[in-house]
């Protein structure tokens, strides 16, 4: 009887004193994908995934020191979010069922930095991407703040779409896609064909603002293989001519022109003069002032 008696006293001082620590692993970043989307449905939470080189990235350490490592961050973080750490070390070897885990994610979320933060919902759809940023726990989380209003203004938007018909369907498709976009998301290719249907006769200028864009991604590509700048140039003019975007999307095209005479043909005086044709388009939208701002730059260094 006395036996069982203290049988009975450990087990219960053993569960005692391991709750606080199954509690204190519970809200740690965990390494576990699976588990973790498990507790996001469970507890209607978002996900952070942080793609990361926590022995060799120097952003990446920096991220952990100002940020990620901090309790207070943890601490405010976790009441909307589950913490994934999805690490790629090189100086020591994770589990094989970790590392290909990792492996895996890095390609559906298309991850080609590090560090890369991504941020989604209970299921794992991707609303947001974003990396180091400097202030602290304090600005990351107000950063944070940001992005998740982004995304529920985005469903606000597509919810409203589904209401609606024709053009202002479009237009609040696109707006959608917009929103999106400051989360440095990329437009999803079903909502661009569905405004390109419905704005079919380019009543609204989404059709040929879709058009440029994807013909961007096009140039890009190809500068990215043959390193012909002179014939991007041409294809950018040939681009705009034909599609006649509206003035933000003929501003990006310059941008991209800009960039090519400066890091592609080493032509400054030219990158600058592009710049300012940018700038002319529209200087009094926030586009408008933030290319102002690096002409400015460039002119003064400064």
């Amino acid at each position: 009887m006395k036996k069982r008696f203290v049988i009975v006293i450990t087990i219960g001082l053993c569960l005692a004193f391991s709750a606080p620590i199954m509690a204190a692993s519970r809200s740690a970043w965990t390494e576990d994908f699976d588990a973790a989307k498990a507790r996001a449905a469970l507890e209607k939470k978002d996900m952070l995934l942080n793609f990361s080189g926590s022995d060799w990235c120097g952003w990446c350490i920096k991220l952990e020191q100002e940020v990620f490592g901090r309790a207070e961050f943890k601490k405010a973080a976790e009441k909307k979010f589950v913490l994934v750490r999805l690490d790629f070390p090189q100086k020591s070897k994770p589990p094989e069922r970790i590392r290909q885990q990792n492996q895996k994610l890095a390609k559906v979320y298309g991850i080609e930095g590090f560090p890369t933060v991504v941020v989604t919902d209970a299921e794992g759809r991707l609303y947001a991407r974003t990396g180091y940023r400097p202030g602290g726990p304090e600005k990351y989380l107000a950063h944070l703040d940001r992005l998740r209003e982004n995304r529920m203004r985005h469903d606000r938007l597509m919810a409203r779409a589904q209401q609606s018909r024709g053009l202002e369907k479009a237009r609040l498709l696109d707006e959608a896609l917009e929103v999106m976009g400051k989360n440095q998301v990329g437009p999803d290719p079903d909502v661009v064909a569905q405004i390109k249907r419905l704005d079919s006769k380019n009543l609204a200028g989404l059709r040929s603002k879709y058009e440029v864009r994807e013909g961007l991604m096009r140039i890009m590509e190809e500068i990215g293989r043959t390193k012909d700048f002179d014939k991007a140039l041409r294809d950018l003019d040939r681009l705009v001519a034909s599609a006649n975007p509206p003035p933000d999307i003929r501003q990006d095209v310059y941008y991209i022109k800009a960039g090519i005479y400066y890091q592609g043909k080493k032509d400054r005086k030219a990158g600058l003069e592009t710049l300012k044709k940018a700038w002319q388009i529209s200087p009094d939208t926030e586009k408008g002032k933030k290319l102002a701002e690096i002409i400015r730059h460039l002119e003064t260094g400064k």
